[in-house]
């Protein structure tokens, strides 16, 4: 059983959790840490914990960038919950969160060699509208969108 919670309700324990899983389960230029956790101004970290022990076993962030557009980034899931439902629960929380904001389209990038995000995306509606190379990690990216106005 898990349970969620959303950015506000973060503690430093849970920051520094969220903060090695980012890190660790994605190719970022730039290491997260605790406090980058606690002082994100206008993102949205949904998280799932164990019940039992209160550990972070997933998280996806989401924010605004513009009035009618989300941004989903880095769903990250602890590989030892990895094909449990972890990853379509948080996918589906973060595109609650951008109906409830009121978005038109939301949005994410995907590595090319991440095979598993890009299947749960299509999954839930979203379809590749561009691809890109990153330039400071070399790797092809695939742009996703989701039409929230239907």
């Amino acid at each position: 059983m898990f349970n969620y919670n959303t950015y506000s309700m973060i503690a430093e324990k849970q920051a520094t959790q969220i903060a090695m899983l980012l890190n660790i389960r994605n190719e970022l230029t730039k290491e997260y840490t605790a406090a980058d956790i606690l002082k994100s101004n206008n993102k949205q970290f949904f998280l799932i914990e164990s019940d039992s022990v209160g550990n972070v076993i997933g998280v996806i962030e989401i924010f605004k960038v513009q009035w009618y557009q989300c941004e989903i980034r880095h769903l990250s899931v602890n590989e030892k919950f990895e094909g449990k439902g972890v990853g379509k629960k948080l996918a589906q929380a973060a595109i609650s969160k951008a109906k409830e904001w009121n978005a038109g389209i939301a949005q994410c990038t995907i590595r090319e060699d991440n095979l598993r995000s890009q299947s749960l995306f299509i999954k839930n509606g979203f379809i590749k509208v561009n691809t890109f190379i990153n330039v400071e990690t070399g790797n092809n990216v695939f742009v996703y969108q989701l039409d929230l106005t239907k």
